[in-house]
């Protein structure tokens, strides 16, 4: 049922109430009347009979009596009946009109105000308009609140939204990066734990090798001792070897003279040979008749046995008369035999002799050449030993060397025995470190099963991460898709005043533009500076553009900075306007090595145009040059490599006039305390052309208030590591007032820094996003030098465009700085930005900022 009919019905039943109990209440009234009129009649008729007729009289006249009263009231009823119908009607039409007037038409009004607003064709901007002083004015007023603060949170909900979806994108690739980290991860410690066990074995087989090559030094330590006592006894024996050289020398001089008599004995001993053997010549044929006896006697011995023999036949004839004769025959037999056996010893003794003297003959004719031989032998010695006499001279001499030599050994070996000893010692400390490397690698093997199983249920989880995710894209679609029904008024109005402040007015005004920029071949004085509005197109060239089909890659040294994504959404909106394909954008993450393969990576895909700011010039000019050498154009962003010439090597540079931002950040800084005191500047460690002219700057703006002393001057190279340089610079400065940081990220880290010593210091920078401008809103931060990097993108971006159309574009572009502080914070968040200032921000202002 409509809410309009609901309220008719309401508005029907509540009149018919009313109605009614006015009805009543006439009845009532009018039955009153009657009552009374009715006794006064009865009264007056009373009054007329006398008091003899009135018992009769009433009991007579009693039915008439109420018959009149009937007609009475019949008479009555038709005018009471018609009054309070009339009554009513005009009643119910006063009740209706007030009801529509008073009560219907603001809530008709609230209803459609709803209705438009949910079907979209009516927005936030427009407000209820009920002027009344009553509920209802009250409730409009309430709910045209309640719409602006509803425009408030949907503009938030907007912007984070589409925050959330790019987070989600980013989400998104992070966790396919991971996931693919992970997978590799898990092969890595799947390796490690192979390499671990191969580890193991290798520290256990170098264990024993050490093990064994401790017992081999012990041996060579032995040895060498061992060596060292050989060499020591060595030492003593060549010592008596040279002594005994002497004696030798001296022995052979002697032995010399003796051998030359020895000469002349042999020569008197061959002379007395050759007698011998004549004797023994003449003794050989001596024995000729010897032999001669022999065979006589061994013939004599024959008969005599035969004799012998003859007689014992004879005996044994002779019988008994023959034993005595028997006996003697036995007797000659016997001595027949002995001659016999004599005469062949002697036989055999003289063979012996023979040949005794012919082995002596033969001896003594050896001999007597061997005498010769003796006579030469002893003349080779004779020579012999004057050659011995010459050598024990160099032995003499060569032995003294030796004995030096030796010296020097045993001092070699003393020391090499010392070297072994260390060694020893050392290979035990090796043997210790291997028992820990064993015990780190047992470790790691475990800590590689834990990883292992671990990585198993991150991936899981970034599998469901992944999930949600989706879901959370999914979601995001679904508040998006409400949120565009809702058609937002066009400005939050967050109480801008009629008359904004003179101060913030005047800061809103941009700064002269510097007249030159950086040196570069061809422009020693610095390149002369060009304003962005240099750039116009029409729509030929547009048209032109397009038809060229173009693509241009973007390398960043870092895209996490508020800085940096509004210079690629600059580039990026100029870009899709005219139809060029952005191949790609990426993050060094302020490493130069890193950024080296994000620009190889990009040329590859050969795009018309890159757009980059270089972490470290110097070393990456060569790089810039041969990627220009490929025919891809450049745009550098604030700062160009060294020796690198425009027009050549690149097309142009676009920056933020730095100088003029610098120069004001460092003088609110010395105005602020009030120019006097001490104050620090922390730079880049990179050389980086633009960072570098802040800090001139900042140091020009420092020597303009002779009160001030510049007293540190140090540098970072992670941002995120900007606080610890700032601690160092506060501990050797305690009296510091204010610090200038060269950009607000690392000026961020400092502020944290500050805040955890106890500090108060005041701090400067350069570069305004949404998380500084939440620390000048608070009052953390004074003041800053802002870059618009919005519109320095789209003069990038613009500048490529200009030279694909074959027209001239100036070397140097900058673009004018923008002055900030708590009083303009909210109007330069919008300039920079391009977008209204977020809640939070507008709510820690507290009204203090326009």
């Amino acid at each position: 049922m409509k809410i309009a009919n609901k309220i008719t019905i309401i508005q029907f039943l509540l009149s018919t109430v009313i109605l009614a109990v006015l009805s009543v209440v006439m009845v009532l009234s009018m039955s009153n009347s009657l009552a009374e009129e009715m006794s006064d009649v009865e009264n007056l008729f009373v009054e007329s009979f006398s008091d003899d007729l009135t018992i009769s009289i009433g009991e007579i006249s009693q039915y008439d009596f109420h018959s009149l009263v009937q007609k009475q009231l019949q008479n009555k009823i038709p005018s009471v009946l018609v009054t309070v119908i009339l009554f009513n009607v005009l009643s119910c039409a006063a009740l209706y009109f007030l009801i529509k007037i008073s009560v219907l038409r603001p809530i008709v009004q609230i209803k459609r105000k709803f209705n438009n607003l949910n079907n979209g064709t009516d927005d936030l901007s427009n407000k209820i308009e009920i002027n009344t002083s009553d509920e209802f004015g009250d409730l409009s007023i309430g709910m045209n609140k309640f719409i602006d603060y509803i425009n408030l949170i949907i503009s938030e909900l907007k912007k984070t939204v589409d925050r959330t979806k790019d987070i989600g994108s980013f989400l998104d690739n992070c966790i396919n990066e991971t996931l693919s980290s992970i997978e590799k991860i898990t092969i890595g410690t799947e390796n490690l734990k192979d390499s671990s066990s191969s580890l193991d074995n290798e520290i256990s087989e170098i264990s024993e090798l050490s093990t064994n090559i401790k017992g081999f030094i012990s041996n060579v330590t032995d040895l060498i001792s061992e060596q060292s006592s050989a060499i020591n006894e060595s030492s003593s024996a060549i010592e008596e070897i040279s002594s005994s050289i002497h004696n030798v020398d001296a022995n052979v001089n002697q032995k010399y003279e003796i051998a030359k008599e020895l000469v002349d004995e042999t020569q008197a001993t061959n002379e007395e040979m050759n007698k011998s053997l004549d004797i023994i010549q003449k003794v050989t044929d001596s024995t000729k008749v010897i032999f001669d006896l022999i065979g006589i006697i061994e013939e004599l011995a024959a008969q005599t046995n035969l004799l012998s023999l003859n007689a014992s036949i004879e005996a044994a004839h002779a019988g008994q008369y023959g034993k005595g004769f028997s006996v003697i025959s036995m007797e000659i037999r016997k001595l027949a035999d002995l001659a016999s056996n004599n005469a062949e010893s002697i036989s055999v003794s003289l063979k012996e002799v023979i040949s005794y003297i012919k082995e002596s003959n033969t001896t003594t004719q050896g001999t007597g050449k061997s005498l010769i031989k003796i006579k030469t032998g002893i003349e080779n010695v004779l020579y012999g030993m004057s050659e011995i006499t010459n050598s024990t001279v160099e032995l003499s001499v060569g032995s003294k060397e030796i004995i030096t030599c030796l010296a020097d050994l045993i001092e070699k070996t003393t020391k090499v025995r010392e070297s072994s000893d260390e060694m020893n010692v050392r290979i035990g400390g090796i043997n210790e470190k291997i028992s820990i490397i064993n015990d780190i690698s047992e470790t790691n093997k475990n800590d590689a099963v834990e990883i292992g199983s671990l990585l198993k249920g991150i991936h899981k989880n970034i599998k469901n991460l992944s999930s949600f995710g989706n879901e959370n894209t999914n979601n995001i679609q679904n508040i998006e898709n409400l949120i565009s029904n809702m058609r937002l008024q066009s400005a939050i109005q967050y109480s801008w005043p009629d008359n904004i402040p003179t101060d913030s007015k005047a800061l809103m005004e941009p700064l002269p533009l510097s007249p030159r920029g950086q040196a570069v071949p061809g422009y020693s004085d610095g390149t002369p500076t060009t304003s962005p509005n240099y750039f116009l197109f029409n729509d030929e060239d547009q048209i032109s553009v397009k038809n060229k089909k173009l693509t241009a890659g973007i390398v960043m040294h870092t895209i996490s900075s508020g800085w940096s994504k509004l210079q690629i959404a600059g580039i990026k909106s100029v870009m899709e306007e005219f139809g060029v394909e952005i191949v790609g954008i990426t993050d060094a993450g302020f490493k130069p090595e890193k950024q080296n393969d994000d620009l190889k990576q990009i040329a590859l895909k050969k795009p018309d145009y890159i757009f980059s700011i270089p972490v470290d010039s110097k070393s990456q000019s060569s790089l810039y040059k041969g990627i220009a050498e490929q025919g891809i154009k450049i745009v550098f962003l604030d700062s160009v490599p060294p020796e690198m010439t425009p027009g050549k090597d690149y097309i142009t540079v676009v920056a933020s006039d730095n100088g003029s931002n610098a120069f004001f950040a460092a003088t609110e800084l010395c105005e602020a305390i009030e120019g006097s005191g001490e104050v620090g500047i922390i730079e880049y460690f990179y050389d980086i052309y633009t960072v570098n002219i802040r800090t001139t700057a900042a140091k020009k703006a420092i020597e303009k208030f002779p009160g001030v002393k510049c007293v540190a001057v140090d540098s970072f190279q992670d941002p995120q590591k900007a606080g610890e340089t700032a601690k160092a610079m506060l501990k050797a400065h305690p009296d510091l007032k204010g610090i200038y940081v060269v950009w607000d990220t690392p000026a961020i880290q400092v502020e944290s820094a500050v805040k955890s010593m106890g500090k108060d210091v005041l701090i400067t920078t350069n570069d305004l996003d949404l998380e500084i401008a939440r620390y000048i809103a608070r009052g953390d931060v004074l003041a800053i030098g802002s870059q618009r990097p919005f519109d320095q993108g789209v003069a990038e971006a613009k500048a490529a465009l200009y030279d694909s159309l074959g027209k001239t574009v100036p070397p140097y572009i900058s673009v004018p700085t923008l002055r900030v502080k708590k009083i303009n914070l909210l109007s330069a968040i919008k300039e920079i930005t391009k977008e209204e200032p977020p809640l939070d921000i507008i709510k820690m202002s507290e009204g203090q900022s326009f």
